[in-house]
């Protein structure tokens, strides 16, 4: 079926436009027997249905912009009137800069219009696009392009009755609970979902109602937020351009809990005006959701369309990783990781980036690290190479002369690939946390990469220890083994007789040496700011705060520290345990923090009350 006949069917709601009168007139007549007449043309606008189809409510809203053109009906190449602007007023109402007339005689027109207003339009030829974030109410508005056609239009008093319709394709997204997965659950991980492989620019003609050319593919976030419906999870839109649907090109990925899941979209031709759903089974098996997609009825009602999803990635987007529950993923093929993907600060040149590393035998190849983006940088230095020095924690960069890369591909070698490789493997996409079980208690903490170091992206909120034993809470400090908290920052301090008594870090990581810490400071140049995130407050009266970029991810907030006088420094400094291998903890600590200095600040770990018992600190936990 060819768009004509879908733009047709399209539907649409109703809305009543009057152009008001002005003194100036846009006719650029052409021909001396064409004069202009006395009759002034004025216009009453509307889409085709009551079907709700705009961002707010069923109407053009205030400000929005249309373009109007205008032939002879006896020659349609010959212009009337070229791109008139009409804006929308309160109530539905239409003005135009420039007052127009209909020619003199019985001379019909042609009218072409167009939503949204393009100021630079020449012809009836327009180039069309959607946003790549549709993500705000005015770039999904933006991305609606709506045209109308009204042919042999001869001159009256009566309004002309223009009825706008949808040129462009609108994917609904459902998502499905199944296997005993929860919708509150789904709802509060709130899952990301980009939308992969879809032209954004094409050429439209007004004069035919068709599309070409159609090309800019990007990586598209829908408009929308989710909401539970009868079970299911609903309210994610996203406007396309039409185009050919062919699996291994155009996906849906869906970030939830950490993992990335592929969606590819049956092979059909998607027609200008129809609206579809795709309702994803959300059953947490693999990296592959079974997907369904069906039509809306308030839309063209098209055939139902239905995927079987047996595919895991072949292509790892960035798009498609919000770095949100962590700064680490890991690429699997055949449940074993072949590469991670940092989002990291690498000191030279200065900036984050997202660099990939190979794997072999679980261990990342820090030598052979791939820069695939410089955030915030524009120019073509992308692609570059990081090595790093284990032992001293340095780092070597190239720099690249690539665009951003926005996917990458693991090469039948396990080698990582830049350009399609002939075979690319499949692979698994997943976030790379720390998850920790002390018996009936679980926590999974985000984990960053800074430098060559692995640290926790959060601070240890454990009240048990790892064996499941109960510790006990306390309020008041004391020289037993227990924990303090403060439901403030929702924070866990840890008194030190605790940790010299018991391990208190998870298998496989550590409570940071000495070494550890002094290697931290090494990598930022002991610029504190580079770790500190959140709002921080004066320390000393009268003294300026320092700032708190968190350009590493390592999180570092203001949740004070529990000493002599119980919960104090809230919002202006934070302090750490540092414990040697043999479990005793050093006399002075360099892993303090506090708003008015920007560099790692060294206190006794002893306080200094009478009992002289430890300080109730926070524990982050480095990889070891």
């Amino acid at each position: 079926m060819n768009l004509q006949k879908y733009l047709q069917a399209f539907t649409g709601l109703c809305m009543t436009v009057v152009m008001f009168s002005h003194t100036s007139c846009i006719n650029e007549i052409k021909d001396d027997t064409l004069a202009k007449g006395t009759v002034p043309i004025t216009f009453r606008a509307r889409l085709e249905t009551d079907a709700e189809t705009r961002v707010t409510d069923n109407n053009f809203d205030a400000g929005d912009q249309i373009g109007l053109f205008a032939t002879l009906a006896s020659d349609d190449s010959y212009l009337f009137f070229d791109n008139l602007l009409l804006q929308c007023g309160t109530g539905g109402s239409l003005s135009a800069s420039e007052e127009i007339f209909y020619p003199e005689g019985d001379a019909a027109l042609n009218f072409y219009g167009y939503y949204p207003y393009q100021k630079t339009a020449v012809g009836r030829e327009l180039s069309v696009s959607v946003q790549a974030d549709q993500s705000t109410d005015a770039a999904y508005s933006a991305s609606d392009f709506l045209a109308t056609v009204k042919e042999g239009v001869a001159a009256s008093t009566n309004p002309v009755e223009l009825v706008f319709r949808h040129c462009f394709f609108r994917l609904q997204l459902v998502l499905k609970p199944e296997g005993g997965v929860e919708a509150a659950d789904v709802l509060e991980a709130d899952p990301k979902v980009t939308v992969v492989g879809f032209g954004t620019r094409a050429t439209y003609d007004l004069s035919t109602a068709t599309l070409s050319d159609v090309q800019g593919e990007s990586y598209l976030t829908p408009h929308g937020t989710w909401k539970e419906q009868s079970g299911n999870l609903v309210g994610k839109e996203v406007i396309l351009i039409p185009q050919t649907v062919t699996e291994t090109v155009q996906v849906v990925l869906l970030e939830w809990n950490g993992r990335v899941y592929t969606c590819p979209l049956p092979e059909f031709e998607m027609e200008g005006g129809q609206q579809r759903t795709l309702t994803i089974s959300l059953v947490p098996t693999d990296n592959t959701l079974e997907g369904i997609m069906g039509s809306i009825e308030p839309w063209v009602e098209g055939e139902a369309l239905t995927s079987e999803n047996a595919q895991l990635n072949s292509a790892i987007h960035l798009a498609a990783l919000s770095f949100d529950a962590s700064s680490v993923y890991r690429v699997y093929r055949n449940g074993a990781p072949v590469a991670e993907v940092c989002k990291e600060y690498l000191s030279t040149p200065g900036r984050q980036a997202i660099v990939a590393y190979p794997m072999t035998g679980g261990t990342v190849d820090l030598q052979a690290g791939t820069v695939l983006q410089l955030l915030g940088e524009t120019e073509a230095v992308h692609g570059g190479k990081v090595s790093w020095n284990e032992a001293d924690g340095t780092l070597s960069y190239t720099a690249g002369d690539q665009a951003p890369v926005e996917r990458f591909y693991i090469a039948d070698d396990n080698s990582i690939s830049l350009t399609l490789p002939g075979s690319p493997a499949q692979v698994a996409i997943t976030a790379y946390t720390l998850t920790d079980l002390r018996g009936t208690e679980r926590h999974v903490y985000p984990v960053v990469k800074v430098g060559t170091q692995y640290w926790m992206a959060d601070n240890l909120r454990a009240t048990r220890l790892p064996d499941g034993t109960a510790i006990d809470k306390s309020t008041d400090l004391t020289a037993d083994p227990v924990y303090y908290y403060d439901p403030t920052f929702d924070a866990y301090f840890y008194g030190g007789t605790l940790l010299v008594e018991n391990r208190m870090a998870p298998a496989g990581w550590r409570i940071p040496t000495d070494s550890d810490w002094k290697t931290l400071q090494t990598y930022v140049g002991d610029d504190a700011s580079l770790l500190k995130a959140g709002t921080w407050e004066t320390y000393t009266t009268g003294e300026p705060v320092q700032p708190a970029t968190n350009q590493t991810g390592f999180n570092l907030l203001p949740e004070g520290f529990w000493s002599g006088g119980g919960y104090m420094n809230d919002n202006r400094a934070a302090g750490f345990w540092t414990q040697e291998s043999d479990g005793t903890i050093p006399e002075t600590l360099i892993s303090f923090f506090n708003s008015s200095e920007n560099t790692f600040v060294t206190s006794e770990s002893k306080s200094s009350s009478d009992n002289a018992t430890y300080k109730g600190l926070s524990i982050r936990c480095i990889r070891q």
